[in-house]
């Protein structure tokens, strides 16, 4: 794990609550678990700056302020004209369900 990003919890799923959020500069992502999903945001510029130094595809999170849960990155959604990341799916790094 090389970089610990701050993740936000987000319950609406609307599409023009997503796009308010990437208005905002940030990125809806989706951590997919057993049976289960959880449904965050994160920092545009900041996690482009990682995709683009390309270092891992093992990060950290910290949701809404806990501890650390390590991911890795399954799939990047990028609009086909601007190329800008526009969805990110996320697994529990290890097998381990670390969402609670």
């Amino acid at each position: 794990m090389t970089h610990c990003f701050k993740a936000v919890t987000r319950t609406n799923e609307k599409r023009s609550a997503l796009r308010e959020l990437r208005n905002e500069g940030r990125i809806p992502c989706v951590i997919l678990d057993k049976g289960s999903s959880t449904m965050i945001h994160i920092d545009s510029k900041e996690f482009t700056k990682w995709v683009r130094d390309g270092l891992s595809n093992k990060l950290g999170l910290s949701i809404d302020g806990a501890g650390s849960v390590s991911v890795e990155v399954k799939a990047i959604q990028r609009h086909p004209v601007t190329n800008e990341i526009l969805h990110v799916d996320l697994l529990p790094a290890d097998g381990v369900a670390a969402i609670a």
